[in-house]
């Protein structure tokens, strides 16, 4: 079994990688650290909706006097969220949490 590795790239095209020999145990007050360095670029989106990240969770919302304008805005958010994440296969959106 090979030890897990980060990878750190923020603007780089070059990412740092890095072998963990120990890893981070959960409830370690690292690991809100490191969950952010890891969704920097979610973090960074510029999108029509707002986002507020708390520890692991994201809340996705829009204020507009006009309801379809703030559907509008808010599944475009969705949409761009949803893409950015693509490349990290570890994160996971749940259809259940957008309802």
């Amino acid at each position: 079994m090979t030890p897990p590795t980060i990878h750190f790239s923020p603007d780089n095209p070059h990412p740092v990688q890095r072998t963990l020999f120990r890893p981070v145990p959960q409830g370690s007050p690292l690991s809100p650290t490191l969950f952010n360095l890891y969704i920097l670029k979610v973090a960074q989106l510029r999108t029509p909706a707002k986002m507020l990240f708390f520890a692991d969770d994201v809340v996705i919302y829009s204020r507009d006097s006009n309801l379809t304008s703030t559907t509008l805005n808010l599944r475009s958010s969705i949409l761009h969220f949803s893409e950015t994440l693509q490349p990290y296969s570890k994160i996971q959106l749940h259809d259940y949490q957008f309802n």
